[in-house]
């Protein structure tokens, strides 16, 4: 996987905590031709405020019910290319969907929220800001 992994902090309740885990891809970079994207939970990140984030790159929120985990792989999360695509599919058929390819999107948003669920872990200590 060649990709950068970005948390996005911002305050909650007068402390700063972890929003937002962000996968940047370079144009065309995610394989959607897999089952599943797994990430290292303990991968090096980036660290940036939530007022940085750049609206302006094509994204794709991953909802929780698109994660999964694998016995094989502790410490990992993935996701799950072909629900992911489904619902791609489905809104494309709104009226107001936007226009854009599979290959246009160059980062995944999933919530740190989700992956702790999901991990049933506590996840916010180890992209804690340091």
């Amino acid at each position: 996987m060649k990709a950068r992994l970005s948390v996005y902090f911002d305050y909650i309740e007068a402390q700063l905590v972890p929003v937002w885990l962000i996968i940047k891809f370079k144009p065309g970079g995610i394989d959607w031709t897999q089952e599943c994207l797994y990430i290292p939970v303990h991968l090096p990140f980036h660290r940036y405020m939530a007022e940085d984030f750049d609206d302006q790159i094509i994204s794709l929120s991953i909802a929780q019910t698109e994660l999964v985990v694998s016995p094989e792989r502790p410490s990992h999360f993935g996701i799950h290319l072909p629900t992911v695509k489904q619902r791609i599919n489905k809104l494309r058929g709104e009226k107001c969907a936007p226009r854009f390819l599979m290959d246009d999107i160059q980062q995944l948003v999933i919530q740190i929220c989700d992956i702790e669920e999901v991990l049933q872990m506590n996840v916010m200590s180890v992209f804690a800001w340091k």
